[in-house]
């Protein structure tokens, strides 16, 4: 378990590194003083990433050129095939498989911000930084289209938490796809999660927000 959250972190700053250099401004949150005598000291309160497509697709030039075919080597086989099964989980929820959802065809491109990552400090939760968050970022798209472009309308995201399922619903989102994910690979049974995919219109979340 040690050895899987270790690949993990060492991934997602490999993902984070690709992400930023292609969206310098994708890494959003909320910074706070941790004393009122230093202005350097702060903390980080909520963190996510703010991504419009198609800035948050990562190709697999852009994984070897970050260094991701170290993991083999670093943590096995079986971490590579997990990172491949990500990265095709990730094509499947673009592609759509419910009605309503955004699909890969002429018919229904839809442009969309990607919201993800986001992590609220374990005791700042249930505090309503992670609304204040968003409820910020949708403030300033109104007058700024680098946030969110005109053509962008939509926001998805994926979440392995029935909690934030129920948090985003209250802001609007809907689920429009589920799925189970396992190991097939090794069989490992520790290696299962339930995923929801979530839409929402940006207009309707930033009503939402504003209601609270």
């Amino acid at each position: 378990e040690k050895d899987r959250v270790q690949a993990l972190e060492w991934i997602f700053l490999r993902n984070l590194q690709i992400t930023c250099h292609k969206y310098p401004s994708a890494l959003r949150g909320i910074l706070k003083k941790k004393s009122e005598n230093s202005e350097q000291s702060v903390e980080v309160i909520v963190c996510f990433l703010w991504t419009p497509s198609p800035h948050h697709k990562i190709t697999m030039f852009e994984m070897v050129c970050a260094g991701l075919y170290e993991i083999p080597f670093r943590y096995g086989w079986a971490a590579m095939q997990r990172l491949l099964k990500s990265v095709s989980l990730s094509k499947h929820e673009e592609q759509g498989s419910k009605a309503g959802q955004p699909t890969s065809d002429a018919r229904e491109k839809i442009d969309f911000i990607t919201l993800e990552r986001m992590v609220v400090k374990p005791k700042y939760q249930g505090k309503g930084y992670g609304s204040q968050a968003l409820r910020e970022i949708l403030a300033a798209t109104e007058g700024d289209a680098s946030i969110i472009p005109t053509s962008h309308q939509r926001i998805h995201l994926s979440t392995q938490d029935d909690r934030n399922v129920t948090f985003y619903r209250r802001l609007g989102f809907e689920v429009v796809n589920e799925s189970d994910i396992v190991d097939t690979e090794t069989s490992d049974p520790s290696y299962y999660f339930h995923n929801w995919d979530m839409y929402a219109n940006v207009h309707e979340v930033r009503e939402h927000l504003r209601s609270k």
